[in-house]
């Protein structure tokens, strides 16, 4: 299988070209100018044609062993086309469905997201202005981005599908929020400038900053650019660079501003901001000094590395049998989760892994079906849950049988988990084997948890707590009830006596349930901040949004008495920081 990418004007000028084979032989070369240039004007001539003949646009082409995906703009055409592998005069035919259509049409809205990172929209009002411009002139020095973005969405599942989240570094919680605390710390906080902190791993996300959200919320779709866009820029690896930068999923039209610097060869910190003066720099050259000093202080960055060296040693599957390899995706928190595959498979084999997402693609289309119009469809929010995902799915299981084993889809509001079990399997033992495999990664300490196991604790102890009062307030009140039904039998009285006591026993029981709520909260209150970052929030909120309220002093000077180490914790990176 061949996949053969373009990019060029409406007037039919080149802007880019890529291929890429799933066969062993040697890959395709890249051909010359002059023949990309005749088929880029043919390409454009077919468009043209039935644009103006049908009056429709040409979306999709079906022909012999081909298949053929486009894509306009105002000013741009993409297009995408898949052909079977040819050698000599043999077409060798691959068993494993080609490329999904959807997965196509989302490569080539990556790809114009990819060529908005560097010019933004107005950056393209040259074209529109001159459609016979050689955009290339102005996207000089980032083919090699490109390259790798349509090579990672062969293989990779975050690029290959839309909104399948982004990868993370495991590590444990504690860890993971002191780095963020390290992003956090702003020595000015009088004229804050970052609007984003991050810090990544070999093109993973170790931890995020955002210290004002209202203002600015990373959304997935952009974060995948930026991740590719810092790893295969080959100059970022050496210097520290402060360049400008479009994220078409938050604004279109104009730049935010990028702060990179590798701490190792594999760690990059990267620190965004609104404004373009480079009086930044500086400031931000400091804020460097800081997180470094600050993770080797706490032994983050052996951690790090340690968990990037072992992470085909994770396989939480490895007793459950015939489960070959699994995806999951935790819906708020955004991650993106998947073992190595291990013996007899080979994780590193290109055609492996795009045979494997190709069978996978139809579990997830199967499962979320395209909108009718995909360009409107929203962007996931790091951290939030998407708005449309219970509109948008259109079962909750799904299972596909082919020559290479048994591919099943689950999903909720909370997750989806795609697996691939042996041909042997059963869709009930399957089943089942899901239900382990989700309870393991839903305890698993070591993901971008939503919660921590602290608050997990004291959610579960009092969830117990209401189980039991719901259960004993049913019983009480069909006891009391029944009784006054009896005796209502003898006169009228006691039936309103009935309705009466009935109404008392659910009041108390609806009191009751409130006083468990109260005391709830103010368990979790009493929590440090290292064990619960909820807990941190909510006294801030209390402290700022409510300085003066009477009941909210008492419940902050209660959790201070009992857990004095949270205000503690919040001193500790500036503590560090004069060290």
């Amino acid at each position: 299988m061949e996949l053969d990418v373009v990019v060029c004007s409406t007037s039919g000028k080149p802007i880019f070209r890529h291929r890429v084979s799933t066969s062993d032989t040697k890959r395709p070369s890249e051909e010359d100018d002059s023949s990309t240039s005749s088929f880029t004007s043919s390409l454009q001539g077919l468009l043209s044609f039935v644009a103006c003949t049908q009056h429709e646009e040409l979306l999709e082409l079906q022909a012999a062993d081909c298949q053929c995906v486009f894509r306009s703009s105002e000013s741009l055409t993409f297009a995408a086309m898949v052909r079977s592998v040819q050698e000599g005069d043999n077409v060798h035919y691959n068993d494993t469905p080609s490329f999904a259509s959807q997965c196509l049409q989302h490569l080539l809205q990556l790809l114009q997201n990819q060529i908005l990172f560097v010019l933004s929209d107005r950056g393209l009002d040259v074209l529109r202005r001159q459609p016979g411009y050689d955009l290339r002139e102005l996207l000089n020095g980032t083919g090699r981005v490109t390259r790798s973005l349509t090579e990672l969405w062969a293989t990779s599942p975050t690029l290959r599908f839309k909104d399948c989240g982004v990868p993370f570094v495991r590590l444990k919680p504690e860890r993971r929020r002191e780095v963020t605390r390290a992003l956090e710390f702003e020595e000015n906080t009088a004229t804050p400038t970052m609007i984003c902190g991050l810090l990544l791993a070999k093109e993973q996300v170790v931890a995020i900053a955002q210290p004002n959200k209202k203002q600015f919320s990373i959304l997935v779709d952009d974060l995948l650019l930026l991740i590719n866009f810092v790893y295969h820029t080959p100059s970022l690896a050496t210097s520290e660079t402060w360049t400008p930068i479009c994220l078409s999923n938050f604004n279109a039209q104009g730049f935010l501003y990028a702060y990179v610097v590798f701490l190792t060869s594999d760690v990059c910190l990267l620190l965004l901001s609104s404004q373009q003066s480079p009086e930044q720099f500086p400031h931000f050259q400091a804020k460097k000094e800081f997180v470094a000093q600050r993770l080797e202080d706490i032994g983050a960055m052996e951690e790090i590395d340690s968990s990037i060296q072992n992470h085909s040693e994770w396989q939480p599957h490895s007793d459950l049998p015939l489960l070959h390899h699994f995806i999951y995706k935790n819906e708020l928190t955004g991650e993106c989760a998947e073992p190595d595959l291990t013996f007899p498979f080979d994780d590193k084999d290109f055609g492996t892994r795009v045979q494997l997402l190709n069978q996978y693609a139809k579990l997830q289309h199967l499962m979320f079906p395209t909108p009718a119009d995909p360009q409107t469809r929203e962007s996931q929010v790091l951290g939030k849950r998407l708005s449309s995902l219970q509109e948008t799915t259109a079962a909750r299981m799904v299972y596909e049988r082919s020559d290479t084993g048994l591919f099943v889809g689950m999903c909720s509001a909370d997750y989806r988990l795609f697996v691939w079990f042996d041909s042997l399997a059963t869709i009930s033992g399957a089943r089942k084997q899901m239900q382990v495999l989700l309870d393991r990664l839903r305890h698993d300490e070591e993901f971008m948890n939503d919660i921590t196991s602290a608050e997990r604790e004291v959610f579960l102890k009092y969830r117990k707590k209401g189980v039991r009062r719901g259960v004993l307030g049913a019983l009480m009140g069909a006891s009391a009830m029944a009784g006054v039904w009896k005796i209502a039998a003898l006169a009228t009285a006691f039936g309103v006596t009935g309705v009466i006591v009935g109404g008392l026993v659910g009041s108390w029981i609806s009191m009751r349930a409130s006083r468990l709520r109260l005391k709830m909260i103010k368990k979790m209150l009493k929590l440090s901040d290292e064990r619960s970052p909820l807990a941190a929030e909510a006294r801030e909120i209390l402290q700022t949004k409510l300085p003066h309220n009477a009941y909210a002093k008492k419940l902050l000077k209660m959790s201070e008495l009992v857990s004095g180490s949270w205000k503690k914790d919040k001193s500790t990176p500036e503590i560090s920081k004069e060290k």
